[in-house]
C-alpha cells in the first residue's frame, strides 16, 4: 500500500474518532442542560408539595389547639361561640363551626357572614358529612374539597372536641380555596415564590382543580408530585423554550468543534503531505537519478531539521559519487592507456624474438622492463586509492600548523628541497585530513619536478586568514608547471589521460580542495605558485 493511501486511511479514521467524541460529548452536554432543568422541574414539584403539607399539619395544629379552647365543648352557650369566634380570628381560617356528637350544627361564624346566614346554618344536620364522621371517630381530618352551601369552593380541617375523655362534637375550619391571591393568607398564597422562572403550579384533586398557575403554550418539562395525607397533586411545568436558545447554542458549538476537528485534521494531513510525503516522492525521484548515474541531480528537501540533514546528506553522497565516478574515470583512463603501452611494447619485442639474428637478451630486457612498468602503474594506482580513501575517511577540524608539518612530512622523499613554512598558529581548517593530503601532493610536485640541484630547490608555504577562510600558496623555484597540467589545477581537464601517471597527484590535491568546498588556482613566473583556498571554524575553548 502507498504511503499515500494509507496516510489517507489514517487521517479518515482519525476524523471519524474525533468527530464522533466531539459530536457525543455536546450531546451529553444537551443531555445534561435537559436532564438539569428536568431535575429544576422536579424540585420545585417536591418544594411546592412539601410546602403544602406543611401548611396542612400546620393548620391541623391550630383545629386542635382550638378544639381545646374554654367553652368550645359547651353546646349552645355563648362561650362555645366567643370561642369559635377567637379560634377564627387568631387562626385566620375562612370560617368555622362546631357540631354535635349527633351531627348538628351548634355554632358557626364565618369570614363576612351575617346574623341571618349565621341563624340558618345553626341546627343543620351535618351527620353525613365525611369530615364530620372522620372527627367524631377522634381522627384529625382534612376533608376533599367541595362546594359549601355558601357557593364557596373550601377544605375543612376537622378535629374531635372532647369533654374529658369522651368526644362530644366536632370543630370544623374552613379554608377558601378559589382566588387565593384575594386570600393573602391562603393555602396556596404563597405557591407563586416557590416556583422558579418560566414555571408554573397546578394543584389537581379527584374533585377538580385546586389551584391553577398560567397556562404555557407549546413543549413544556413537567413534574408530578402528591401532596401527602390528601390525593392532592402539584404539577409543575416550565417552559422549554427557555433552553431552547441554549441548546441550539450547543448545537452551534457542536457544529463549529466539529468543523474545527475536520480543518485541523485536513491541516495535519496537509502539512504531512508538503513535509514528508511530497518529500519522500522527490527523494524517491534523487535516488532513481543517482541509480541511473545522474550524479548532478539536486533535491530540495526542507522543513524539519531532520530533512534538512537528509537533504544536506543526499546532496553530499551525490557529490561523492559524482567525484568517485570521477576518480574511476582518471585511473582507468591511466590504467588503460599505460598499460597498453606497455603490453604494445611487449607485443613487439615479443614478436622480434621470433627473428633468427634477434638480440635475445636486448628484446629480454625491453620486456621485463615493460613487465616492471605495468606493475609499478598498478602500484601507483593502489596508492591513490589508498591515499583518497584516507583523506575522506572524516571531515575532522584540525589546527593550520598541525597540517602544514604532517604534508611536509609526508611529502619528504628522495628529492631533497628546501621547504620554509609561515602559517599563523590560531587558524583551524574545517577538512585537516583533505587538506593535509593535498598539501604533501603539492609539496612532493614541487619537488620532483624542479629541475634545479636539490640544494638550490626552494618550496615556501605560506597562508593567510580571512576571516572564514584561509588563503595558502604553495610555491617553488622549478620550470613551472606544464599547460596540460594547469588545465588540470583549473579544473579544465576532469580525467586527464596523462602518460604513465604525471599529474595524478595534482589531480588527487584539486580534488581534495573541491571536496573541502574551497578553490585551487596555479600562476607561473619564476616558477610555480598554486594557490589554495579553504573554509576555517573557530577553534574551540
Amino acid at each position: 500500500m502507498r504511503l499515500s493511501t494509507t496516510l489517507v486511511g489514517l487521517l479518515v479514521v482519525l476524523s471519524v474518532v474525533l468527530g464522533s467524541t466531539v459530536y457525543a460529548g455536546f450531546a451529553l452536554h444537551a443531555d445534561d442542560i435537559v436532564d438539569h432543568e428536568q431535575a429544576s422541574v422536579n424540585e420545585t414539584a417536591a418544594t411546592v408539595s412539601h410546602n403544602l403539607h406543611t401548611q396542612l399539619e400546620a393548620k391541623e395544629q391550630l383545629v386542635l389547639v382550638g378544639s381545646r379552647m374554654h367553652g368550645m365543648a359547651d353546646h349552645g352557650s355563648v362561650d362555645q361561640s366567643v370561642a369559635l369566634h377567637d379560634f377564627l380570628t387568631t387562626s385566620q381560617f375562612d370560617g368555622g363551626s362546631v357540631v354535635a356528637a349527633n351531627g348538628t350544627v351548634m355554632a358557626f361564624d364565618a369570614e363576612d357572614t351575617n346574623e341571618t346566614e349565621r341563624e340558618r346554618v345553626v341546627g343543620a344536620d351535618l351527620r353525613d358529612r365525611r369530615y364530620v364522621q372522620e372527627a367524631l371517630d377522634g381522627r384529625v381530618y382534612v376533608s376533599e374539597p367541595f362546594r359549601a352551601d355558601s357557593g364557596n369552593l373550601v377544605v375543612v380541617v376537622s378535629t374531635p372536641v372532647r369533654d374529658g375523655m369522651q368526644v362530644v362534637g366536632t370543630l370544623n375550619a374552613a379554608i377558601h380555596i378559589e382566588d387565593p391571591e384575594a386570600d393573602q393568607h391562603g393555602v396556596f398564597s404563597d405557591l407563586s415564590h416557590l416556583v422558579g422562572p418560566d414555571q408554573t403550579v397546578t394543584v389537581h384533586s379527584k374533585s377538580g382543580t385546586l389551584y391553577d398557575g398560567d397556562p404555557i403554550p407549546g413543549r413544556t418539562f413537567r413534574a408530578t408530585e402528591p401532596v401527602a395525607q390528601t390525593d392532592w397533586v402539584v404539577v409543575v411545568e416550565q417552559d422549554r423554550s427557555a433552553i431552547t436558545t441554549r441548546l441550539q447554542w450547543v448545537s452551534v458549538v457542536q457544529g463549529a468543534a466539529l468543523l474545527v476537528v475536520l480543518c485541523s485534521v485536513g491541516a495535519v494531513g496537509y502539512w504531512t503531505y508538503r513535509t514528508n510525503i511530497r518529500q519522500i516522492a522527490d527523494l524517491r525521484a534523487g535516488l532513481s537519478a543517482l541509480e541511473n548515474g545522474e550524479y548532478d541531480v539536486d533535491v530540495e528537501l526542507s522543513g524539519t531539521e531532520e530533512w534538512d540533514e537528509i537533504d544536506d546528506r543526499f546532496n553530499r553522497v551525490g557529490i561523492r559519487l559524482e567525484q568517485r565516478e570521477s576518480q574511476l574515470r582518471v585511473l582507468n583512463r591511466v590504467l588503460r592507456h599505460n598499460v597498453r603501452n606497455e603490453m604494445n611494447l611487449v607485443l613487439g619485442h615479443s614478436n622480434s624474438l621470433r627473428e633468427d639474428d634477434a638480440d635475445v637478451e636486448k628484446h629480454a630486457t625491453a620486456i621485463e622492463a615493460a613487465v616492471q612498468d605495468t606493475l609499478e602503474i598498478s602500484d601507483n594506482a593502489r596508492m591513490i586509492e589508498d591515499r583518497i580513501r584516507d583523506a575522506t575517511a572524516g571531515r575532522a577540524p584540525a589546527p593550520l600548523s598541525s597540517v602544514v608539518a604532517e604534508a611536509t612530512a609526508a611529502a619528504d622523499g628522495p628529492s631533497a628541497a628546501n621547504v620554509t613554512v609561515d602559517v599563523p598558529d590560531d587558524v583551524v581548517v574545517a577538512d585537516g585530513d583533505g587538506v593535509r593530503t593535498a598539501l604533501a601532493e603539492l609539496v612532493e610536485n614541487a619537488r620532483i619536478h624542479n629541475d634545479r640541484p636539490p640544494a638550490d630547490r626552494d618550496v615556501a608555504i605560506t597562508a593567510r586568514d580571512d576571516e572564514d577562510r584561509v588563503h595558502l600558496t604553495v610555491s617553488d623555484n622549478g620550470p613551472g608547471l606544464p599547460d596540460v597540467e594547469r588545465d588540470l589545477l583549473a579544473g579544465g581537464l576532469d580525467a586527464s589521460p596523462v602518460d604513465h601517471g604525471e599529474g595524478l597527484g595534482l589531480w588527487i590535491a584539486r580534488w581534495l580542495v573541491e571536496r573541502a568546498d574551497g578553490t585551487i588556482t596555479s600562476t607561473c613566473d619564476d616558477g610555480t605558485v598554486v594557490h589554495v583556498d579553504v573554509p576555517t571554524v573557530y577553534p574551540e575553548h
